[in-house]
């Protein structure tokens, strides 16, 4: 049999041309060809080809840039914000503009003052031809200063209900909140939203603003969004969360949501709890308890815990049992999971 092996020889890579046969019944070396380095190697390829390096060559972003185009054709972006928006006669639609910044967003984020660069530099100006200067910063915050809150929501209620037709209707959301640093002046006192608060990235000494997101089960699809101050508890944006909720489903889907909302321990309040199950429209839940509403569960021993009976599951056990939270009977299940709790005690004890 024949291969090219790769050797290590004092800290650099040569390459071999080997032949192997079995001598007297033990595999064996028949052969072996020094080819040099890779750059050697190429070099004689070549020469042998006839093959000359290119005058002049430019790298092209292709994959994350092609999927993100790929789906936006498959879901009519481009369409729906021009049908909202009111579509130009002349230069770049309202679409594709935003389509620019979305992809540059999430691929690989830069100034507005820099998306006309990263634009040349991605297969976008293949599928989606731009002239010069059309996605400069002014000619961009031009066009989409026209882009305004109620057209905003118009947008999202029917790409809504476009993404629920394409991926079937959500019946289990996922809940958190988080937040985000700005760089907004200090001074800058339009920014309604932009307030000093705890900053999850650690970066106090700027201005925050806060995102709860609401985002399905099956699919991780993000479905639901509210910005809030950066100043705000996440704990109390909960509730507001909630009622914007169940607001934007009916308008989507017109009618009362059958929804089951998961969230953790940070947002486990009486008046949260209260807001799911005391409304006009009701949600069911699974949180996540705090130690101290649940001190006797620790004391389970591990002959009362069930291994769990989905294989995808296998290896954590499961206690099942009723208690009274918040004066209100509510199932409680305890999982105990040696992989997480090895893992965990490794960077315990590594820090």
């Amino acid at each position: 049999m024949a291969y090219i092996a790769k050797k290590t020889i004092k800290g650099k890579v040569y390459y071999y041309f080997m032949e192997s046969k079995r001598i007297q019944g033990k595999p064996g070396h028949s052969k072996q060809i020094y080819l040099g380095t890779a750059e050697q190697v190429m070099e004689k390829l070549s020469l042998v080809t006839g093959a000359q390096p290119p005058v002049h060559s430019k790298d092209l972003e292709l994959g994350s840039v092609a999927a993100f185009f790929h789906l936006s054709k498959k879901l009519g972006i481009v369409e729906m914000m021009d049908r909202i928006s009111g579509k130009r006669n002349q230069g770049l639609s309202m679409g594709h503009y935003l389509l620019a910044a979305i992809i540059n967003r999430a691929v690989s984020p830069v100034s507005k003052r820099g998306l006309e660069e990263w634009y040349d530099n991605t297969m976008l100006r293949e599928w989606m031809p731009v002239a010069s200067g059309m996605l400069k910063s002014q000619r961009f915050w031009d066009n989409v200063s026209r882009w305004e809150d109620d057209k905003i929501d118009a947008f999202e209620s029917e790409f809504l209900k476009r993404i629920v037709l394409e991926y079937d209707n959500p019946k289990c959301l996922i809940y958190d909140a988080t937040n985000f640093f700005t760089f907004i002046d200090t001074e800058n006192e339009k920014a309604d939203l932009a307030k000093r608060g705890h900053c999850k990235s650690k970066r106090n000494d700027l201005r925050i603003v806060g995102l709860s997101l609401m985002f399905s089960r099956e699919d991780e699809i993000p479905l639901f969004y509210e910005t809030y101050c950066g100043n705000t508890n996440d704990s109390k944006q909960f509730a507001c969360a909630i009622k914007n909720l169940k607001e934007k489903y009916r308008k989507v889907f017109h009618e009362e949501a059958d929804i089951t909302i998961i969230f953790d321990r940070g947002n486990n309040s009486l008046a949260n709890i209260k807001s799911l199950s005391e409304s006009e429209v009701s949600f069911r839940y699974v949180g996540g308890l705090k130690k101290n509403q649940c001190k006797d569960l620790f004391e389970v021993g591990s002959c009362c815990y069930e291994p769990a009976s989905r294989k995808e599951l296998s290896g954590p056990t499961y206690y099942c049992t009723q208690m009274e939270v918040y004066g209100k009977l509510h199932t409680i299940i305890v999982t105990d999971n040696p992989a997480l709790e090895k893992g965990q005690l490794q960077g315990i004890e590594k820090e």
